[in-house]
């Protein structure tokens, strides 16, 4: 777990702070201006005023007490809807932008995957280069799952955890894009494995064995599910109805909350189209803060984005073992 909040957070935690004194003095001022109001309603010659609070109230003119009251409660109510319509706006503004960036890489992974395509179906590459450029795609790859990281861990605020995976199984030609997939019309016999894991939790969990997709309730409902959304979010999966299925059997040790979305090319997403899907980009952390909204749409940005450097990954392995 991180020690100290994020930059967000911590903007908005000192915001809210000085909010609350801005509107705690005002509020004094309220305050005191509606009692002198008051004793100087029932007070006329100030004696009570003079005995109690040692102030000859009859030298201030009355309407300055009501003022007192207006400003007070006036300034705070100001500050109270400017503070909410901040947050209001702060928050579209990012989500707004979450969507657009995925749009963005959206549309750059389909073209990088041709581009990339045309170059490989060329025969000057040899097997030499071939290796070159998958040993500097697997280098990307893992600068990718560390910035993803470092992203998840601003958003959410907590110390999150980034593993990239790969589905395996039967093969198929997808008649497109031309890549050798694994045969998603025969879900029940996937198998996922572990390809790139961030540093920090490489270190604490190792690298996960193969096993059926179908075993993981996270990528059993991606798999399964029609779009144009394609996810799974949970944060306290550990409450979930029916409970959340992993076939490794201490998971709640490291995380209780997580985001996966696939790694995929869809034909005309919003009508459920074809897809073809080669992996999961996963971020999981122990106290969630997962947003449907702005998280799903940013990560689902990075995992387009790579896809075109994983097509690179399988057309190489297949040609250069």
């Amino acid at each position: 777990m991180s020690k100290f909040p994020s930059i967000p957070q911590a903007r908005r935690f000192l915001l809210i702070i000085l909010s609350i004194a801005i509107y705690a003095v005002v509020s004094v001022l309220g305050v005191i201006g509606s009692l002198a109001s008051v004793i100087a309603l029932f007070d006329k010659d100030g004696r009570f005023a003079k005995l109690i609070l040692d102030i000859d109230l009859t030298a201030i003119p009355y309407p300055v007490y009501p003022g007192f009251v207006l400003v007070g409660f006036g300034f705070g109510l100001v500050l109270s809807i400017a503070f909410g319509l901040y947050l209001l706006l702060r928050r579209n503004a990012v989500r707004k932008c979450a969507k657009y960036l995925h749009s963005i890489f959206h549309y750059g992974r389909d073209r990088s995957a041709q581009i990339t395509h045309l170059l490989l179906s060329s025969a000057s590459v040899d097997e030499a280069t071939a290796h070159t450029i998958k040993a500097l795609v697997v280098q990307h790859l893992h600068e990718v799952v560390a910035d993803t990281k470092s992203i998840f861990d601003a958003i959410t605020g907590k110390e999150c955890s980034v593993t990239l995976k790969l589905i395996d199984g039967p093969k198929v030609v997808d008649s497109k894009t031309r890549l050798t997939v694994s045969n998603t019309e025969r879900m029940d016999e996937l198998t996922v494995r572990d390809l790139i894991r961030d540093k920090e939790s490489r270190k604490d969990r190792g690298m996960n064995a193969t096993y059926r997709c179908f075993q993981n309730r996270a990528y059993k409902e991606v798999l399964e599910q029609k779009g144009p959304h394609y996810r799974f979010i949970s944060n306290n999966l550990s409450k979930l109805e029916f409970g959340f299925q992993n076939p490794r059997q201490d998971w709640l040790r490291f995380y209780n909350a997580c985001i996966v979305v696939p790694i995929q090319h869809v034909d005309v997403p919003e009508k459920g189209g074809r897809r073809v899907i080669i992996g999961f980009l996963c971020v999981d952390n122990v106290g969630g803060g997962f947003d449907d909204r702005v998280c799903y749409n940013m990560l689902c940005s990075i995992a387009d984005y790579l896809f075109g450097s994983l097509f690179i990954y399988f057309e190489l392995t297949a040609k250069y073992k």
